[in-house]
């Protein structure tokens, strides 16, 4: 009877299934002249430091794990308000390493959301995400733009750790994706990708191209002749870089913005090329190109 209930209980029910750390980032950027950092709320592992002036105007803010990734059942949520006219760029200090998932937790998970307001401008350039054997990680994003705000946005997902010979097989990884500009939804995505159901390496899927890269640029309230200008330098760009070992396309929004898909064999090559885009895009809406960000640790 004893074994015959731990074997109906070895699988938890949603109201027993425990959580990790509670981590909690809150940014506030206000503009009075320059552009200035508030913490409004800082749980740990997440943490940041300070801002540091970067590119005239430009508050930099690096986010730090000081746990060193994302552990089973660790719930993570982000919030990043700018005010009118402030210019934030965040970016990572490292991958973001999701580690193998505990047996009775929940999915480990994170959260952002973005508000940015008018004649804002905010720049995302985060480290690839790792997601390591036997993890569960699911991703929600939602960012609202007000008229004149600016948004870069990029995103890196590599199959697994490669030294150690793994590569999609991780348990399950999820990521939501919602983008407001005024009012109007101009991209919605919805994934998941669960390796044991989905063979992800065959032809079907993604066969060779294990490495994937997005990066997005939205103008609220952009132009259509200014819209069909920025895709056509961003084609060119996809076109230039695209050869046996990458690939990379260019889409446009329904409005305000412009989506850059990249698949890659050698996941080492995409930071650099995506970089590419996020400069002429830089140029072409805000008349500078990208100077990265130094790390620091």
């Amino acid at each position: 009877m004893k074994d015959e209930e731990k074997d109906e209980g070895c699988v938890p029910s949603l109201a027993t299934m425990k959580t990790g750390v509670l981590g909690k980032l809150h940014l506030h950027f206000s503009h009075d002249g320059r552009t200035k950092l508030h913490v409004t709320a800082q749980h740990p592992p997440l943490r940041v430091i300070r801002a540091f002036e970067h590119q005239d105007d430009v508050a930099l803010v690096h986010l730090h794990n000081v746990s060193g990734g994302v552990l089973g059942g660790d719930q993570f949520e982000i919030a990043v308000k700018l005010d009118a006219n402030a210019h934030a760029m965040l970016t990572t200090t490292g991958a973001n390493r999701i580690y193998r998932h505990r047996a009775g937790y929940e999915t480990a998970a994170q959260t952002m959301q973005i508000m940015l307001a008018e004649n804002s401008i905010f720049e995302y350039i985060p480290d690839t995400t790792i997601p390591f054997a036997q993890s569960r990680y699911q991703q929600t994003t939602h960012i609202t733009l007000r008229p004149g705000a600016r948004l870069f946005w990029s995103e890196l997902l590599a199959p697994g750790r490669e030294a150690a010979d793994e590569r999609f097989a991780w348990a399950q990884y999820g990521n939501d994706v919602t983008i407001v500009a005024n009012g109007r939804p101009i991209l919605r995505e919805r994934w998941q990708i669960d390796p044991a159901v989905q063979p992800v390496p065959s032809l079907a899927y993604m066969g060779d191209w294990m490495h994937t890269a997005t990066f997005v640029v939205c103008v609220c309230g952009m132009s259509a002749a200014d819209l069909h200008t920025l895709e056509t330098a961003l084609t060119t760009i996809a076109h230039r870089l695209s050869d046996g070992r990458t690939v990379w396309g260019v889409s446009r929004l329904v409005q305000d913005g412009v989506i850059v898909r990249g698949l890659s064999k050698v996941g080492r090559t995409l930071p650099s090329q995506i970089e590419q885009f996020h400069s002429e895009a830089r140029q072409a809406i805000i008349g500078k190109t990208l100077v990265l960000p130094r790390k620091i640790y």
